[in-house]
């Protein structure tokens, strides 16, 4: 009898969810499609940086280590309020 082989038995699932729902969703940089709560699936073993979103709420950020075949559930507490953000202001040279 021969073995199966799934290629995708190593790829492990993040579970996201968040209060108040419906939260933007960042993972290593880059949005995913749709908001919490959600299961992103498919991802490759190691560490991903997870950050959840919403108008009016501080950012949620959490580093998360995913093992072959794993599932991780995220649930991010938002807090009111806004992100602290450095702002760059360029002065204008007038000689």
């Amino acid at each position: 009898m021969e073995e199966s082989f799934d290629p995708l038995a190593h790829l492990g699932t993040i579970t996201v969810q968040s209060t108040p729902e419906e939260a933007m969703i960042f993972m290593n940089g880059f949005m995913q499609p749709n908001l919490t709560p959600v299961d992103l699936p498919f991802i490759n073993p190691g560490k991903h940086f997870i950050e959840v979103k919403m108008d009016g709420y501080k950012t949620f950020k959490e580093e998360v280590s995913i093992s072959d075949g794993e599932e991780v559930s995220i649930d991010a507490k938002l807090e009111p309020g806004e992100d602290e953000e450095s702002t760059f202001t360029a002065e204008e040279n007038s000689e």
